[in-house]
């Protein structure tokens, strides 16, 4: 008796078949509240076509009227720039023949000079064809115009009439 309690308290009820679900995301589905969802599959250009002075508009105003806007920017430019800007720090070597094989060398003159360069042409009158305008100056100005309006475009523009080094920038706005 015992024995036939404790088989039957064992034994193996059948299962339920498996529930079949399809497949599907839940983003896709429409109910109450997705109805007035846009679902079109519309390109990024033509959406931004279509919006894209509104944004900016946007941008703009909300940056001129909203201090906490305001503030994101200063701390854009504050910890994504910092105070002296983008800095060049080179690391050329030589590959000289010792007794033991090739070895690199730091090319210590080389190295000062393209940073010394770096750090001239950086200034206001060689960075921007406006010359008044300072590569850390202008990476703020480049990284605000992003967060601002969405996009910035930069013209590089080089040849012997682009100042001492050949090689200027210009923001277009």
């Amino acid at each position: 008796m015992m024995f036939e309690k404790l088989k039957s308290y064992f034994k193996l009820t059948p299962k339920a078949a498996p529930k079949i679900s399809r497949r599907a995301f839940t983003m896709a589905s429409l109910n109450r509240l997705t109805n007035d969802w846009i679902s079109s599959a519309q390109s990024i250009n033509f959406d931004l076509t279509q919006g894209l002075a509104a944004i900016r508009a946007r941008g703009r105003d909300l940056y001129q009227n909203d201090p906490i806007a305001k503030k994101f920017i200063a701390l854009l430019k504050k910890n994504v720039i910092g105070p002296d800007g983008f800095t060049l720090k080179v690391k050329s070597y030589n590959i000289v023949q010792t007794k033991e094989g090739p070895k690199q060398m730091a090319d210590k003159f080389a190295n000062r000079l393209i940073q010394d360069k770096f750090y001239y042409w950086s200034k206001k009158k060689n960075c921007s064809i406006t010359e008044n305008i300072s590569f850390r100056e202008l990476n703020e100005l480049i990284m605000s115009t992003v967060a601002i309006d969405g996009e910035c475009f930069i013209v590089h523009l080089k040849g012997k009439q682009y100042g001492k080094f050949g090689y200027q920038n210009h923001k277009n706005v």
